[in-house]
């Protein structure tokens, strides 16, 4: 969701849970026809990390947010 203060991220990494330590998925994220829905590729986990890079940090419009997850 973009208004007057969330924006896209720059960036989006997405990690996992190994019971030990975090690693990224085996395919790195694709953005899809939405620029709002990304895709990767399935691991077994407990736990998922998103890290997104704001595009515009330490401003009043910068803010990143998620609304929605599916699994």
């Amino acid at each position: 969701m973009q208004d007057a203060t969330r924006q896209l991220p720059a960036t989006v990494a997405v990690s996992y849970w190994t019971g030990q330590r975090w690693m990224p998925v085996s395919l790195p994220p694709v953005m899809l026809a939405s620029p709002t829905t990304i895709s990767f590729e399935a691991e077994t986990t407990p736990a998922i990390r998103l890290d997104m890079t704001s595009r515009a940090p330490n401003t009043g419009n910068g803010f990143l947010g998620i609304s929605e997850l599916q699994f």
